[in-house]
C-alpha cells in the first residue's frame, strides 16, 4: 500500500514547467477544438444558396412593405368635429341604445330611470347628452388652467384613447374632468359646459368613490356611460384633430402637444403598429420558410450531428436578417424615415440575442465533448498504470 501511496505522490507532483505545459497543451486543443466546430458549421455552397435566397426574399418583402411609416395624415381628408355627417351618426346611435334598453310598454324588460339625490345624471340622461364633460374648455382661465383651446384634447385623460375608458366613463358618471397631470375637476352640464369654480378640485380617490356612489344609485349609469364615451372617441377619431397619442401625455404634456400638432395621432399610430407588424410577421415566416426547407436537407451520415447541421440552419437566418436590416438603414439614411423596415429590424434583433444564445451554447457543449474525449484517453492510461502496479503487488485489478 505504501508503494501506491507514494506512486500517487509522484504523480501529483507537477512543476512549473509542467503545469505550464498542461496549460498550453489545453489552450492548443481548445483551439484545434474550436477550429473544428467552425468547420463542421461552416456554410458550404448549399448552405450559401439559402443565405443569398434568404436575403434575396427578405430585399423583396421591404419593397412591398416599407414606404408609408410614420406618414401623417392631411387634415383635408378628415371631418370638421361640428360635421352634419356626425351629428347625425351620433343621434341615431343614442336613439337605438335608449329605445333598446328604455323600458315601455312594447319593452317591459327595459330599464326604468332614478333621478339621483345627489345630483348625478340618470343613465338616460347620460346617454342623450349631446357633449361629455371632458370637452370644456370655457371658465378655465378662472382656475388658472390652460386647456390649450382647440388642443383640449392632449389635456384630458378622457380623451385618451386608453385611459380613457377609465377616466372618460368617470368623468361622464360624475360629471367632471380629469386633466393629464390627474387633477380633477367639476364641469357645470348645465351652463354649456364650463368649468365650476364654485367647487373644488379633487382627488383621484374621491372621484372613483363619487362613481361608486352614483352607480349605487342606479348600476345602468355604468354601461351607458361606456356606451356614450365610446360614441364620443369614435366622433372624434376620424376628425381634423384626431386623438393623441394614447399615456404619453402623462409624462410629458409638451411632448405630447408637439407631436399632435404635426398630424401624428392616434389613428396614424395604430397604421404604423399595422405597418410593423406586418413587416414583422413576413419577415418572421421568411425566417420559418427557409429554416424549414432547409432542415429538408439534413443528411445524417454526411452532416452528423443534428444540433451542428441547426448551427447552420441558423447562422443563414441571422446573416440574411442582418445584412437585410443593414441595407434597409442605409437605405432609409438617405431616402428618409418613412422607409425603415421597423419590423424587420426588430424580428433581427431577436434573431441575433436567440441565435448567438444558441449557437453559443451548441459551441460550448461540443468544446466541452471534445475535451473530455481527449482527456479521457490521458485518464484511461493512467488508469492501466495503476492496475499495472496493483498486479505487480499482487493485488485484484479493481473495477
Amino acid at each position: 500500500m505504501d508503494n501506491i501511496e507514494k506512486y500517487y505522490r509522484d504523480k501529483l507532483k507537477i512543476s512549473d514547467k509542467e503545469r505550464e505545459e498542461l496549460f498550453q497543451d489545453f489552450l492548443k486543443n481548445e483551439k484545434e477544438i474550436n477550429e473544428l466546430f467552425s468547420k463542421k458549421t461552416g456554410l458550404n455552397k448549399n448552405d450559401y444558396a439559402f443565405l443569398f435566397l434568404a436575403i434575396a426574399l427578405q430585399a423583396t418583402r421591404q419593397y412591398f412593405l416599407t414606404g408609408n411609416l410614420g406618414e401623417i395624415f392631411k387634415a383635408d381628408e378628415r371631418l370638421n368635429h361640428n360635421d352634419k355627417n356626425i351629428e347625425e351618426k351620433v343621434k341615431k346611435e343614442q336613439k337605438t341604445y335608449k329605445e333598446k334598453h328604455l323600458k315601455t310598454d312594447d319593452n317591459q324588460k327595459g330599464w326604468g330611470t332614478k333621478k339621483s339625490q345627489k345630483g348625478y345624471r340618470t343613465w338616460l340622461e347620460i346617454v342623450m347628452t349631446k357633449k361629455v364633460p371632458y370637452d370644456v374648455t370655457k371658465g378655465s382661465t378662472d382656475l388658472d388652467i390652460k386647456m390649450l383651446g382647440g388642443y383640449h384634447r392632449v389635456k384630458t385623460l378622457g380623451h385618451d384613447p386608453i385611459l380613457g375608458w377609465i377616466f372618460g366613463t368617470l368623468n361622464i358618471i360624475t360629471d367632471t374632468v380629469t386633466l393629464t397631470n390627474f387633477q380633477t375637476y367639476f364641469v357645470n352640464m348645465e351652463k354649456g359646459l364650463m368649468f365650476d369654480a364654485t367647487k373644488l378640485p379633487v382627488s383621484l380617490v374621491e372621484l372613483f368613490q363619487m362613481g361608486y356612489e352614483s352607480i349605487s344609485e342606479e348600476w345602468q349609469r355604468l354601461p351607458a356611460a361606456v356606451f356614450a364615451h365610446g360614441l364620443h372617441l369614435k366622433s372624434d377619431e376620424f376628425t381634423k384633430l384626431g386623438l393623441p397619442i394614447p399615456i404619453i401625455g402623462t409624462f410629458s404634456e409638451e411632448l405630447a402637444l408637439k407631436i399632435y400638432k404635426q398630424n401624428y395621432d392616434y389613428l396614424t399610430l395604430i397604421k404604423d403598429i399595422k405597418i410593423v407588424g406586418k413587416q414583422a410577421a413576413f419577415s418572421a415566416l421568411i425566417n420559418y420558410i427557409i429554416a424549414t426547407v432547409h432542415r429538408f436537407f439534413y443528411n445524417p451520415s454526411k452532416d452528423e450531428d443534428e444540433k451542428l447541421y441547426e448551427v447552420k440552419t441558423r447562422k443563414i437566418l441571422l446573416y440574411s436578417n442582418i445584412i437585410a436590416s443593414t441595407s434597409n438603414v442605409i437605405y432609409t439614411s438617405f431616402t428618409g424615415i418613412n422607409n425603415l423596415d421597423l419590423g424587420g429590424l426588430l424580428v433581427t434583433l431577436y434573431r441575433i440575442v436567440s441565435d448567438v444564445s444558441y449557437i453559443t451554447k451548441i459551441k460550448k457543449e461540443f468544446i466541452e465533448a471534445e475535451l473530455n474525449k481527449k482527456y479521457q484517453n490521458q485518464l484511461d492510461n493512467l488508469d492501466k498504470e495503476i492496475n499495472q502496479i496493483l498486479e505487480n503487488l499482487h493485488f485484484k485489478d479493481l473495477k
